[in-house]
């Protein structure tokens, strides 16, 4: 026994886990009067049957964005802070659409001469110390007809979509007798193809994309390059394999050659060569040239939708955007709204579901029917299917939708809920990704704002104004024109000095299409508030300002396209309803000075309640002053009006013979 409790106590001073297991069977057979000792052994093999097993998951493949993008996830977007992309300061921050533009895309030239600097002199730039290599930041490699090259060169071009350079080094490959690969060969085959043996655009400036307006007119002429490389190299092959002939063929119709990809389609099936169904989609986007009527293109659209059932080559979400496509161009064909229905119907029994861009082209083909059967009211059943749904871009043509259904809900609908359902579901998830470019942004906008002026509330105008004016939205002259019309309908002319005060951020101040519907309704204003009249009196007053230093800067060319009797006429209406008569004499004696520089006169009522204030307020010199101008430009209503009020005037009043004499020579 002494020598087993020896043992027991050094094996107490060891891990569970090392202690041997016969031990334990051992002592278990061995009598104890010790309850502790037994309860400590129960109390471990309890612990051990009833311990949970760990079940290790799945691992899941995360980006390196994935975390940033779960925080971005809880917050919302501050619509009082400027874009990321400028300035967060208020004096800094650009406001109009102008100035956006040129912030935005001379940041971007900024970036752009610094990589102009890194490609063409490369020598100054020898340290290069980042570990790993960042090739973005790096120059880029230069070939010249000189310069010794194999395959594995032209593999690096093609895989960094180096047109220019891939062109080059495939040069130097031949003429210095570099064999080429046959898989080598049809991956550059496919680059020059895709972009038409020019540079692609680069990804990395975004700006100038975002800014641009395109013309979709440019999208339906031929740009393919004739007797291009991609001709060359293709009629080189010795092999003419069928992911050749697909290549060509999509290139062909990327750029439009519509013959030729024809000629070319004809020649694979006449072959029996099986054509991919990215190549019958670019088969299918030109068919309006190739066929003239709306049943000519039709026909030709089921030749090749037969086909692919032929080579039971299944349809993707292109062929049905590529169809719908064309039949938004038939707006004069009677079937084009069956035949695009029936369309989307067949598609989805292939398991096709279609993508904004599908619903956008079906919106135009409903709005577009010419033959008298256009129903917008189709709209209404697309929202129903895409509302509440997060999106994303799943064809190019899916960032027209938005811009598209918002239109449409604007006129010809002018249903604001069915405008509000269409932002809310912008502003879901990562939707507002969908907006497009920078113009289409601005349509959209635009046709909402529109269309809240026209239906809501003052209220309403109100909140979406002061939410999205200026860092989201920047209104444009025209749709500022409506905001103003809106609030002088709804009498909120208290309104009025935050819109002039923004018409100067937006450099606006100056454009007639804006301060003159803000000069007549500040003239309108009805309000018995003292307080208001003075703002829009003090508005009056800058604008004034504003025009006199556009004149003498020589912004206008000549005072006569600045000022005009109307407008000075108006803002003495506004003046004289503010009890402000000083300032209503500073636009007379603008008016009674510059007759030559001004176009046009001053209305005859403003003049009517102007003389009505002066002799109530016993300015007999104002007055005088009032009709000789008058007598100047001959208005005689003006002063067989003083005529009618001569007994207001005291006759001691040294100007009372003189007003006497113009009222005696009229009559």
């Amino acid at each position: 026994m002494p020598s087993l409790n020896k043992s027991a106590m050094r094996l107490n001073r060891l891990p569970l886990s090392l202690c041997p297991r016969k031990f334990f069977e051992g002592r278990a057979s061995l009598p104890c009067n010790n309850r502790a000792s037994s309860s400590t052994v129960t109390t471990v093999t309890t612990e051990r049957e009833n311990q949970v097993r760990i079940t290790i998951p799945t691992r899941i493949e995360r980006s390196p964005t994935d975390v940033l993008k779960a925080l971005a996830s809880t917050l919302e977007r501050d619509f009082t802070a400027a874009h990321y992309k400028y300035h967060d300061d208020p004096y800094l921050t650009p406001l109009s659409n102008i100035s956006k533009r040129s912030y935005a895309l001379s940041k971007e030239s900024g970036r752009r001469a610094a990589r102009y600097f890194l490609e063409n002199y490369p020598h100054l730039f020898y340290r290069d110390d980042a570990e790993p290599k960042i090739p973005a930041f790096s120059y880029p490699d230069t070939f010249s007809t000189e310069t010794q090259v194999n395959e594995n060169d032209l593999k690096n071009c093609i895989g960094c979509r180096q047109v220019a350079n891939a062109i080059q080094v495939y040069e130097n490959c031949k003429k210095l007798k570099v064999e080429i690969s046959q898989q080598v060969l049809q991956s550059f085959l496919e680059l020059v193809c895709f972009y038409n043996n020019q540079e692609g655009p680069d990804a990395e400036y975004l700006e100038q994309t975002w800014f641009r307006q395109r013309d979709d007119r440019v999208d339906r002429k031929k740009t393919w390059l004739d007797g291009s490389l991609a001709e060359k190299i293709f009629e080189s092959m010795p092999d003419k394999t069928p992911e050749a002939m697909n290549a060509l063929i999509s290139g062909f119709g990327r750029f439009n050659a519509a013959e030729k990809a024809l000629k070319m389609y004809e020649e694979a099936r006449g072959n029996n060569v099986l054509l991919e169904a990215d190549t019958y989609n670019s088969l299918l986007k030109v068919v309006p040239f190739l066929r003239g009527s709306g049943d000519s293109q039709w026909e030709l659209i089921l030749d090749l939708l037969r086909d692919m059932s032929v080579t039971n080559t299944r349809p993707n979400l292109g062929t049905l955007n590529e169809i719908l496509d064309v039949l938004t161009r038939l707006g004069i064909w009677k079937n084009a709204r069956n035949m695009a229905l029936r369309t989307v119907s067949e598609m989805k029994k292939l398991g096709v579901e279609p993508s904004l861009g599908s619903y956008s082209c079906l919106l135009t083909i409903f709005i577009n029917d010419r033959t008298g059967g256009a129903n917008p009211q189709i709209l209404y059943d697309i929202m129903d299917i895409v509302e509440g749904k997060d999106h994303s871009i799943r064809h190019p043509k899916d960032v027209t939708f938005f811009v598209n259904a918002m239109s449409v809900a604007r006129e010809p609908l002018g249903d604001l809920e069915l405008a509000s359902r269409i932002h809310q579901l912008l502003l879901k998830g990562e939707n507002y990704k969908l907006i497009g470019d920078g113009v289409k942004e601005s349509v959209y906008f635009a046709q909402m704002v529109k269309l809240i002026c026209q239906t809501e509330t003052m209220d309403g105008i109100r909140d979406f104004y002061m939410k999205y004016v200026p860092h989201v939205y920047t209104p444009e002259p025209g749709v500022m024109a409506h905001i103003i019309e809106a609030a002088e309908f709804h009498e909120a002319y208290d309104f009025l000095p935050l819109l002039w005060s923004d018409c100067q951020y937006f450099e606006y101040s100056t454009r007639d299409q804006v301060y003159k519907p803000l000069l007549k309704a500040m003239a309108n204003a009805k309000t018995k508030d003292s307080s208001i009249h003075e703002k829009l009196v003090t508005v009056t007053q800058d604008f004034i300002k504003k025009i006199d230093e556009a004149v003498s800067e020589e912004r206008y060319g000549s005072g006569s396209k600045a000022w005009s009797g109307e407008m000075l006429s108006t803002c003495m209406r506004i003046f004289l309803n503010g009890n402000d008569l000083e300032k209503a004499n500073q636009v007379l004696i603008k008016l009674a000075e510059k007759q030559n520089d001004i176009m046009g006169f001053a209305d005859t009522d403003v003049l009517q309640d102007y003389c009505q204030k002066l002799i109530e307020s016993n300015e007999i010199e104002s007055l005088l002053r009032c009709c000789k101008y008058a007598t100047d430009v001959g208005n005689d209503f003006v002063i067989k009006f003083v005529g009618e009020n001569l007994d207001k005037i005291p006759e001691d009043d040294l100007h009372r013979k003189k007003l006497v004499m113009m009222v005696q020579s009229v009559s």
